[in-house]
């Protein structure tokens, strides 16, 4: 599958591509390099053909650059070849010394980073963790609840792009649900210790990481949905089919917003990395 913007931004990628780990591929120590999305061509792009050995020389390695399943990215050599005299069937070839290791099920990738070309694996539950955590979340939604008027700005952190969100825009969403969330239609089953009012968190329907992806703020009442907090915990955690239902679910609830912005609901999957992955 083609990266989408979840993945181009994470891994400040050009463009890229990704799949699963089959068992014949963990077994034989070699992935083979498809044409279908686009893989072959972001290798043979940044090596040119010409470069890349056939069968009798298969053991010429080439430099590149390897994202280990847990590490840094470094600078490496991996073997990468025609494997048959004719045709175009690209492989590229395990090497644990090298950094490109992988298990059956893992999600390996490859991208273009203006003349680098990288590959890499992760287990699929760490690739569909990419863009979900918010480690600053918690202040907040206290912030919220304190209706502080003077605050030490919270930035929304990833992938090195930080985004401030301005309290009073999350806070007159919440008022303008009614108190109900966005997701269930019924109000929070709790009332706040701090608000007297049904307790709910704000959340920004298209991630405020993306904002230099789009034209118009994202910190706007508009792009945000207040949410039980078990429901606002699932669109970050839960797994790709839940996350699915809710995004599907929201999408009507801002379809008039969304689509004055020309954003679908297979874009807003695609920012959160649930995907189907075929």
């Amino acid at each position: 599958m083609k990266f989408g913007p979840l993945q181009k931004a994470y891994f400040n990628a050009d463009d890229g591509a990704y799949s699963i780990v089959t068992e014949d591929e963990r077994n034989n120590s070699q992935i083979t390099i498809t044409e279908t999305d686009g893989e072959s061509t972001i290798v043979t792009d940044i090596l040119a053909t010409s470069n890349i050995p056939r069968k009798a020389t298969g053991g010429v390695r080439q430099s590149l650059r390897v994202l280990p399943r847990s590490g840094t990215e470094q600078q490496s050599d991996l073997a990468i070849n025609f494997p048959k005299h004719k045709g175009n069937e690209l492989r590229i070839y395990r090497s644990v010394q090298s950094g490109f290791d992988y298990e059956a099920h893992d999600i390996w990738f490859v991208f273009r980073r203006g003349s680098d070309l990288v590959v890499g694996s992760m287990r699929e539950s760490d690739w569909r963790s990419i863009g979900t955590s918010d480690s600053s979340d918690d202040a907040f939604q206290a912030i919220l609840e304190d209706n502080q008027k003077n605050y030490t700005p919270v930035f929304v952190d990833f992938a090195g792009r930080k985004v401030a969100r301005d309290p009073a825009i999350s806070r007159q969403a919440i008022l303008n649900s009614g108190y109900v969330c966005e997701y269930t239609q019924t109000p929070t089953p709790f009332t706040s210790k701090r608000t007297g009012k049904p307790y709910l968190e704000a959340h920004h329907l298209i991630p405020l990481g993306f904002q230099n992806d789009f034209s118009f703020p994202l910190d706007k009442i508009e792009n945000i949905v207040a949410l039980n907090p078990l429901w606002h915990r699932a669109i970050h955690h839960a797994e790709p089919k839940t996350v699915q239902s809710i995004l599907t679910k929201l999408t009507n609830r801002r379809k008039s917003f969304l689509q004055s912005h020309k954003i679908d609901h297979r874009l807003l999957i695609e920012l959160y990395g649930c995907e189907d992955i075929a």
